[in-house]
């Protein structure tokens, strides 16, 4: 994942950091170009400061409705508290938000695990798209050692289905597994964060990041003191806009619909 830069540019824009002068336009004689490299080079680093955590809490508070992903959740083997339910399980490692299990049971989140009552429990979550890194390495754990308790965890890549598998099989957790789910092109350069691979959000998730971010680089405005609460607002304003509309889909999306005949006020019955 890369920075977006028009997202970056526009909430530079908004909190006041860059004009519509020379500078910004790039007509600097050769003489000033290279303390404006310099300052550019300051404005880059600042940016990307906040670029990420920004993103990342962007994509927690609301459940965005392209975001979501489903998954079948793996039982923790980890040290853990008693939270009063019969299993815990691992969340996925790209769970940025939990919106609800399959079955609409009761769970409680304690740090990465979740705890439910729910035996073989699918989660619904919002993805904040983090993959793990192309060049980590795993051995080969066949099933009857996982449950024997003889490793921590098994990270699965979502397409194994680890109960209906033979105690003699063998599951090979190597990059080849997520090959296909995130290509890396030939020769392009480095990404600024490749361990993150995020989903298409819908457009008000990228007006709420560029508020958000907007709002943190109006802190560097020292000219408009009340600026950054100004950005925040309209941040908190687009947030509560995003969750009413992504209620308003889930809504409709589960009440059921009401036959034609019913309509009509016909009777169907013979």
């Amino acid at each position: 994942m890369n920075m977006n830069l028009g997202i970056v540019n526009r909430a530079r824009y908004a909190a006041g950091l860059i004009k519509d002068d020379e500078e910004s336009l790039g007509l600097l004689s050769e003489k000033d170009k290279g303390s404006a490299d310099s300052k550019r080079k300051e404005h880059y680093g600042v940016c990307k400061s906040l670029y990420l955590s920004t993103f990342l809490e962007a994509v927690s508070e609301v459940p965005w409705t392209m975001g979501r992903r489903r998954k079948r959740l793996l039982r923790t083997t980890l040290p853990h508290g008693d939270s009063g339910f019969r299993f815990t399980y691992n969340l996925p490692f790209d769970c940025a938000r939990p919106v609800e299990l399959s079955d609409k049971g009761t769970y409680v989140i304690d740090g990465d695990f979740i705890c439910t009552d729910s035996e073989r429990a699918q989660l619904l979550y919002v993805s904040n798209g983090k993959r793990i890194p192309l060049d980590t390495e795993f051995e080969e754990v066949s099933v009857a050692d996982f449950a024997a308790g003889n490793y921590d965890m098994v990270l699965s890549p979502g397409h194994v289905d680890e109960w209906d598998l033979p105690a003699d099989f063998t599951v090979s957790m190597g990059i080849e597994d997520f090959a296909d789910e995130n290509p890396e092109p030939l020769g392009l350069k480095k990404e600024e964060w490749d361990e993150y691979n995020p989903p298409e959000y819908e457009p008000k998730f990228y007006e709420y990041l560029e508020m958000m971010l907007a709002a943190k680089l109006a802190v560097n405005n020292t000219a408009q003191a009340r600026l950054h609460d100004t950005l925040m607002q309209k941040a908190m304003l687009i947030k509560q806009e995003a969750i009413k509309s992504t209620k308003s889909i889930t809504a409709n999306k589960d009440k059921p619909s009401t036959p034609w005949a019913e309509r009509l006020g016909v009777s169907l019955d013979f």
